[in-house]
């Protein structure tokens, strides 16, 4: 190195073997210095030049400046990104920058993968069913295992066939909110290529995990930016299927560095078992619920097309088709409530007066693929915040007694978890099979 440095700070943050420095030059500037030993040589010059031909796409992150070797070993001298860590900064954002950021870092991974892979790498379906085949017998070799742990193994097995004739290019290898940071610019920035790679471009993904834990936004907007909102459902499958091997592997890794960062591991597959349903749905409650909207619907027309097409998909509840025609053209006139996912309706709430200080939720239906994943929920409170605007005082709801089917217990506890508390039942409202349990709330 040619350059006179008068000052040399450790940085000692990361995962990475390298010795990290700030450095700073005569002229007061500064530059970051990363120090690897003499034996990975050539893999250290090999990065180098994949860093430059990234940086030559205009990629943000660090500039490569100088490679080589002096008495610690290999160096590489990259130009400093003066800012803030994204992990502490994406938090304390409002969630619509968050998921700006996150677009951002979706559309940057895109332009990272324009990279070709070299023509003579290996097979990746053969490469990595390999490489599951490993993490599967580490898991089952471990003396320490997850809490349903066992539906990872069974989702790989049953997609496995996913990994036939997938691409392979450049991938970063690291890709999460530890390794950005937003500069004083405000500008979000890649660091941190030291476990650069080749292999499928989605499988990039997996470490997407640690990104939604921080926020959902970011994440979402991480993959609505890469796929630029139109994410195909094998991607979904794909990436559930990375995930659940990368889960595998990590209890095993972290038991040598002791009981905390095993602690992290466990309540990380709580996570994800809970945002895929046990691994039985591959796109994740963290995307699906920040691509829910809710708008209050003013066209009696759109009213009757709404209800029409959520309760004709629900025949297990709303199977009488005379009852099924009363509740669309009652829906007009109503305040009424329509959840969207990706612009196509989902679900739906309508209000009806019963009282001068009471409204009654009348109908809500959603469809049952979108169960269990707080749009019942969403409707209910804006729902809510708009009787209290018209000025009621108290909201009930009918529906079948508790004990009767299955079904509509599930319905009675969602209530219940609403908030609702139980008024009266009317054993022969509708008719002796079906007696009306009626639920009351102050609002």
């Amino acid at each position: 190195m040619e350059r006179k440095f008068v000052k040399k700070e450790l940085i000692e943050k990361g995962w990475s073997k390298d010795k990290k420095y700030c450095v700073t030059d005569d002229n007061g500037q500064k530059f970051l210095l990363r120090i690897s030993p003499l034996e990975q040589l050539e893999y250290k010059k090999a990065e180098f030049e994949n860093m430059k031909e990234i940086y030559a796409l205009g990629i943000p992150m660090c500039e490569p400046i100088e490679f080589g070797t002096c008495e610690e070993g290999v160096y590489s001298l990259q130009s400093w990104i003066d800012g803030e860590d994204a992990e502490e900064m994406i938090p304390t954002l409002p969630d619509e920058q968050a998921y700006v950021y996150g677009c951002e870092a979706g559309k940057i991974l895109k332009k990272l993968h324009e990279i070709p892979a070299p023509e003579e790498i290996e097979d990746w379906e053969l490469f990595f069913n390999r490489k599951m085949n490993r993490k599967i017998e580490l898991y089952r070799a471990c003396d320490l295992k997850y809490e349903n742990g066992e539906v990872f193994i069974e989702y790989i097995e049953e997609n496995r066939h996913l990994l036939k004739n997938r691409p392979q290019t450049y991938q970063h290898g690291d890709y999460h909110l530890e390794n950005f940071m937003i500069d004083r610019k405000g500008q979000l920035v890649v660091i941190d290529f030291n476990r650069n790679d080749f292999g499928d471009p989605w499988e990039e993904f997996n470490r997407i995990v640690w990104c939604a834990q921080v926020s959902s936004h970011f994440a979402t907007g991480m993959v609505d930016g890469y796929f630029s909102g139109n994410v195909p459902m094998d991607f979904w499958k794909l990436l559930a299927m990375y995930i659940s091997s990368n889960t595998l592997s990590s209890l095993p890794w972290a038991i040598p560095f002791g009981q905390a960062e095993v602690e992290v591991m466990r309540n990380q597959a709580r996570d994800i078992l809970d945002w895929y349903d046990n691994m039985k749905n591959p796109v994740p409650k963290w995307y699906r619920n920040n691509t829910i909207h809710i708008k209050q619907i003013k066209l009696d027309k759109s009213k009757e097309n709404i209800t029409r097409t959520i309760l004709e998909a629900l025949p297990d509840w709303f199977g009488i088709s005379e009852a099924t025609e009363e509740y669309i053209v009652d829906s007009k006139e109503k305040p009424f409530f329509c959840a969207y996912a990706d612009d196509i309706p989902i679900g739906f709430l309508y209000l009806k007066e019963t009282g001068r200080h009471t409204v009654e939720l009348a109908v809500i239906g959603v469809l049952k693929e979108y169960h269990r994943m707080g749009v019942g929920r969403k409707l209910f409170e804006h729902a809510k915040n708009e009787a209290k605007r018209l000025g009621y005082s108290f909201i009930q709801v009918k529906t079948v007694q508790m004990g009767r089917y299955d079904i509509y217990d599930d319905t009675n506890h969602f209530y219940r978890s609403l908030g609702f508390k139980e008024l009266e039942v009317f054993p022969m409202l509708w008719d002796e099979w079906n007696p009306c349990q009626i639920y009351i709330m102050a609002i």
